[in-house]
C-alpha cells in the first residue's frame, strides 16, 4: 500500500520513500555534483549508489512481473 504525502512524494506503508523516488533524488544529487564541479570521488560514489538503486528497482520490478 502506498499513499501520497502533502509534499507530492510517494511513500510506502512504513513512511519510507519509494525506490523510484530515491532514484530521482539521487539522480538530482549526481547532476548537481557534476554541475558544481565536485570532487571526482564524490561524483563516483554517488554514481555507484545510483547504479545500485537502479539495479534494485529492476530486480523488484521483475519480481512483480511488471517488466
Amino acid at each position: 500500500l502506498f499513499f501520497y504525502s502533502k509534499k507530492n512524494r510517494w511513500f510506502d506503508i512504513k513512511g519510507e520513500k519509494m525506490l523510484d523516488e530515491k532514484i530521482c533524488l539521487l539522480r538530482e544529487k549526481l547532476n548537481d555534483s557534476i554541475l558544481n564541479g565536485e570532487d571526482y570521488n564524490i561524483i563516483y560514489q554517488i554514481s555507484i549508489e545510483l547504479d545500485e538503486l537502479i539495479d534494485k528497482y529492476y530486480i523488484q520490478t521483475a519480481q512483480k512481473g511488471t517488466i
